[in-house]
């Protein structure tokens, strides 16, 4: 990471959850996450095999993105730069209810955002994710409460459709992030 000029700018946990044979959900370990990113918006969400404040052993990494842009999460309103195309009803509908839905959670992504937003699960994170031959795939945003660190990740395809990939807690800015945020305000 330091060869890449990387630096923590959010961090916190995600929570994978675990279902039992009826597909309810009986535990949610955590397990740190770190989104990283250089001064070009290049960056990286790492993953831990403990919680925060645990020492992990190892970290994954589970996604690589460019083009990373940051926002204030204490200040109310989605930013344009996470807002999508429109997508028609029926489209997300049949996309949502379909086998192809890896989704916790499937919608819209600026009706979401903009519901999130209303209970202040705010943007902090919106990137392009990108493949071992750099080619762009979906968008990555992270959200989270400022008053309490719960989030949740989702990847939105061209088409405007939100997958919620995991949920979140203890989400907070890193010093670095903060400075960051700071920097663009």
């Amino acid at each position: 990471m330091a060869a890449e000029h990387q630096s923590a700018i959010i961090m916190g946990n995600r929570m994978a959850l675990t279902f039992n044979d009826k597909g309810i959900a009986v535990d949610s370990p955590r397990l740190a996450n770190i989104w990283t990113s250089d001064s070009q918006g290049n960056g990286y969400n790492l993953e831990g095999d403990k919680p925060l404040g645990e020492p992990s052993t190892r970290y994954c990494v589970g996604a690589k993105y460019v083009n990373a842009r940051f926002n204030d999460w204490t200040k109310p309103g989605v930013p344009d730069f996470a807002l999508t195309d429109p997508v028609s009803e029926e489209e997300m509908k049949q996309f949502c209810t379909s086998d192809q839905n890896p989704g916790l959670a499937c919608g819209t992504a600026n009706v979401m955002l903009t519901n999130g937003d209303k209970g202040e699960q705010r943007v902090m994170l919106v990137a392009e994710t990108i493949d071992a031959e750099a080619r762009i795939g979906r968008k990555m945003i992270v959200t989270a409460r400022a008053k309490d660190g719960g989030g949740a990740t989702y990847a939105v395809g061209s088409d405007g459709i939100a997958l919620e990939l995991f949920m979140e807690d203890r989400m907070t800015f890193t010093p670095k992030g903060k400075a960051v945020i700071r920097s663009k305000n």
